[in-house]
């Protein structure tokens, strides 16, 4: 059931985070092969997840391959961080640990949205605030500039 969540906001991340327009999962995926089909995905997925989502997500969208850096917290929101501030942000999705979200979150890079689908989900479910992040309805993406 974990695996099929994952795989899931995976599938989310893939709809646009930084574009701030809805679209289609559809509209999304045919977008992303005509950007070169490369989701470059930060996480700290253990190893037995990664083996399990990444080639699930990657079936689920033909021609679209998964790059995964994968690393410790503090490592991916460093490396977040530096990209930013080199002016080359490369991650299109970062998950992580709440204390990395927070070092990302202070440096102002995050872009905060609700999916529409959210709606149906009573309030507190919902927010943008850390520490408030009790359900999979929001995500936070890092804003390419």
């Amino acid at each position: 059931m974990r695996a099929r969540k994952l795989l899931m906001i995976l599938a989310l991340i893939l709809c646009g985070v930084g574009r701030g327009q809805a679209q289609t999962i559809d509209e999304v995926y045919k977008k992303a092969l005509t950007e070169g089909g490369t989701l470059n995905f930060y996480g700290t997925l253990a190893q037995i997840n990664a083996e399990t989502i990444l080639p699930a997500f990657e079936k689920r969208f033909p021609g679209i391959k998964v790059n995964h850096v994968d690393a410790t917290a503090d490592q991916l929101a460093a490396r977040v961080i530096a990209e930013s501030r080199g002016g080359k942000v490369i991650a299109d999705s970062f998950q992580t640990l709440l204390d990395g979200l927070v070092h990302v979150k202070d440096q102002g890079l995050f872009l905060e949205k609700l999916y529409p689908e959210a709606a149906a989900y009573p309030q507190e479910l919902k927010g943008t605030e850390l520490g408030r992040q009790r359900s999979d309805l929001h995500r936070a993406g890092v804003e390419h500039g």
